[in-house]
């Protein structure tokens, strides 16, 4: 039999566990100031404010909504780090690599003088390629990102962020080119990451 979940998100979740929660996240001295209770400034302790939650509606509601925000915010937190995970290695590549690029095809301006130290042309080629390998080479960078944070974790990274660029290009009322090209570059990164097929 399967059992019920319930959609309240404070379900099971108790005013001694959300007082708890709370202090442990803010502290006392910021619980004091973002809900204005004397038990929560005043020689604060758990078993105190909750005498006075339990007597005093008001005050519970507002530590109610202050967990359920602090649930929202901690969500918030996930996503954003997801995201940055996703997005680092491959903003630090795709730059490093055409800065390389664009180096190089401004060395070959100078033809054999590009090599020249007094040009300066040759230390920005070195400079550039160096950039490639700082803070892990963008290949192994590579690897770590098709690895663990594409197939490792099912896409989880990749389709939040596929389906957000398809909110954004849905979202826009013209139908000119940069939204065709965005639904366009989305379906080709679904199909290659597969995150929209079957996990089997």
């Amino acid at each position: 039999m399967t059992a019920h979940k319930s959609n309240d998100p404070l379900h099971g979740v108790t005013l001694e566990m959300q007082v708890n929660a709370l202090v442990e996240k803010y502290g006392w001295a910021k619980l004091g100031k973002l809900i204005n209770i004397n038990c929560f400034k005043n020689d604060p302790s758990v078993k105190s404010s909750l005498k006075f939650l339990r007597r005093t509606p008001w005050a519970r509601t507002e530590v109610e909504n202050l967990y359920l925000d602090s649930l929202d915010d901690d969500a918030a937190k996930k996503a954003a780090n997801d995201r940055v995970a996703l997005l680092t290695p491959v903003a630090k590549a795709f730059l490093t690599d055409r800065g390389l690029e664009a180096s190089i095809d401004a060395q070959q301006c100078f033809g054999g003088h590009g090599y020249i130290r007094e040009w300066g042309m040759e230390q920005i080629v070195r400079d550039t390629r160096i950039a490639q390998i700082y803070e892990g080479t963008n290949g192994i960078q590579a690897l770590d990102l098709l690895g663990r944070k594409v197939v490792k974790n099912g896409g989880a990274f990749v389709s939040s962020y596929i389906a957000e660029m398809r909110d954004f290009a849905n979202s826009m009322k013209a139908a000119h080119g940069i939204k065709q090209a965005i639904l366009t570059a989305a379906d080709k990164l679904d199909q290659s990451c597969d995150c929209g097929g079957s996990s089997e």
